[in-house]
């Protein structure tokens, strides 16, 4: 897409389709509960309901020539754009179809190592976008035995959350992000 091609070329060619990828996550988790190690799962929204998202000049000529789905589609690319500058490059991005909704997954990161990262995405968010996000924080073993436990968890700890995604399958993935 042009816009994706515009707001993340570094990055573009390392997602991949989960579909096509799904057993990468899960590979993770099996190897947390092989070495007992925890694993960070974060998931990351830009928060409000679309219409409230803030106006810039790029924005603004995004949204004339598309669709309200679109301007959603431009700020999820923005969100990733600023995770990926921000996220180690050990940790796993994951968007989800359907949704503006993306997850981090930290190898090796417990709770309070998790903390620092989401200040750090929190921080980055409200200064550059305008807006506060979305965001719910789950680990494993903790929080859950798998994936799908943990994200559950993750989901139902974030303000105004997002049911109907939990579980999903589908998305795409940034595997190993560069910085």
């Amino acid at each position: 897409m042009v816009l994706d091609d515009a707001l993340l070329p570094k990055i573009k060619n390392r997602v991949l389709r989960m579909d096509q990828e799904e057993g990468v996550i899960e590979n993770e988790f099996i190897r947390g509960r092989r070495y007992q190690f925890p694993i960070a799962t974060i998931v990351i929204e830009p928060g409000g309901n679309g219409t409230d998202y803030p106006s810039s000049a790029d924005l603004e000529i995004a949204v004339n020539e598309i669709s309200q789905n679109m301007k959603k589609k431009y700020l999820s690319s923005w969100l990733l754009k600023i995770i990926s500058e921000i996220a180690r490059s050990t940790d796993y991005v994951v968007t989800m179809d359907d949704s503006n909704k993306l997850l981090i997954v930290a190898p090796g990161s417990s709770a309070d190592n998790a903390q620092s990262l989401i200040r750090r995405i929190n921080s980055k968010i409200t200064t550059e976008m305008g807006i506060s996000p979305h965001i719910g924080l789950a680990t494993f073993p903790e929080d859950g035995p798998t994936l799908e436990a943990v994200l559950q968890k993750a989901v139902s700890r974030m303000p105004e959350t997002f049911m109907g995604a939990t579980g999903s399958k589908t998305g795409e993935i940034l595997v190993k992000q560069e910085r």
